[in-house]
């Protein structure tokens, strides 16, 4: 809280309760940023987090921009639907991290439908 403070932060944008992989740190973050929120008794910060998606939706890669739109426009929930209108610079920032940058991950980013949409809902 006292680093938000400090920089005078109002929005959070985290992952959902299941991490996008289901990577622990990720999950324990989201934890982290609840337990934030409920603990914040001047409810001035927003938080969002990022959808994680089904398998099959995960890496349908540009298809998803239909169905998230569509989901996102129709949900009862506050939703956005960020669609990446630059996916190559997302390649391109990947590849910037040579240790990272390994076949697997570079199959992830052609694939993946994160490279070119993302949606976020309202935590």
């Amino acid at each position: 809280m006292e680093q938000i403070q400090l920089w005078d932060i109002d929005t959070i944008v985290t992952f959902d309760s299941y991490g996008v992989s289901g990577h622990p740190n990720h999950r324990d973050v989201h934890h982290g940023i609840c337990k934030l929120l409920h603990e914040n008794q001047r409810g001035n910060i927003e938080a969002w987090e990022l959808v994680s998606l089904n398998m099959f939706r995960k890496y349908s890669g540009a298809v998803d921009i239909w169905l998230s739109s569509l989901i996102s426009s129709s949900s009862k929930q506050l939703m956005y639907c960020l669609v990446n209108c630059s996916p190559s610079r997302t390649f391109e920032a990947m590849a910037a991290h040579r240790s990272q940058w390994v076949w697997f991950r570079r199959l992830f980013v052609r694939l993946s439908s994160y490279t070119y949409v993302n949606m976020l809902q309202k935590i």
